[in-house]
This record gives structure tokens, C-alpha cells and sequence, in this order.
């Protein structure tokens, strides 16, 4: 009968305890998707040569819980350098478009990997996009 009772307010407790999660409305994703997860969606990922350089463009359709997008560049998908930094302010689920332009990329291949640092601390990195001039 006493592990019956603990049983019930084991129960009790634990019921009492959850909370109804809302969530905020999911923003669309469309268009040609690169890479998504719960924080990001990447879409229509493009490379351009320009001159010696290469201008990489790209849309983010959302960006959640995200303090810092990075991008990093390099010959091989291994060997990857920082080109470009930037701060985001807060949570957006509305289209951002992106164009960076790496004015030396000395290879006539190139990989690019977005690098998201999120709040929590922890990072999201897409998989290597690569450009062939």
C-alpha cells in the first residue's frame, strides 16, 4: 500500500510540474535549401569569381537563438580559414540575405562552411560549399 501511495504522488508531483510549451510561428522555408536545423536554414548558396576573388552569396531564412554567423574559406574542405565575422542581434525569421566576398582566394577551388556560434554557446557549421572558378 506505501509503494501504491508513493506511486500516485510521484505522479501528482510530476504532472503538476510539466508546463505547456507555445512556440513561436515557424517561418517558411522555401527555395533551394543548403543546409537546415532547429537554429538556421541556409538557401540558394552561390558562388560568383570576381576578378581574383570570389563572391559567395546566400540567404538565411531563419536564425534562431544565434549571436555570431562566421564564414570560413580555404582549398581544401580540411583546411579552412576565418575570411568574415558578423554579430546578429536577436532571433529572425524573416529572409537575410548574405554576400561576402573573399578578394584573395588563391585557388581555382574553393570550399566555404557557414559557421553559426549560438547563445547557448555551441556552434552549427554547415557542410563545405564549393566553388570552382
Amino acid at each position: 500500500m506505501k509503494k501504491y501511495v508513493s506511486a500516485v504522488l510521484a505522479v501528482i508531483i510530476l504532472a503538476s510540474c510539466s508546463k505547456e510549451v507555445t512556440s513561436a510561428p515557424e517561418a517558411e522555408v522555401t527555395g533551394n535549401i543548403f543546409y537546415r536545423d532547429a537554429n538556421v536554414a541556409i538557401a540558394d548558396v552561390a558562388g560568383t569569381t570576381v576578378g581574383n576573388g570570389v563572391k559567395l552569396q546566400f540567404n538565411s531564412l531563419y536564425e534562431k537563438n544565434v549571436m555570431k554567423m562566421e564564414l570560413l574559406s580555404g582549398p581544401y574542405e580540411n583546411m579552412l580559414c576565418f575570411i568574415h565575422e558578423e554579430n546578429i542581434a536577436g532571433n529572425s525569421v524573416q529572409k537575410k540575405s548574405y554576400a561576402i566576398t573573399e578578394e584573395q582566394a588563391n585557388s581555382s577551388t574553393r570550399y566555404y562552411v557557414i559557421k553559426y556560434t549560438l547563445r547557448s554557446g555551441g556552434w552549427v557549421l554547415t557542410p563545405p560549399f564549393k566553388h570552382v572558378k
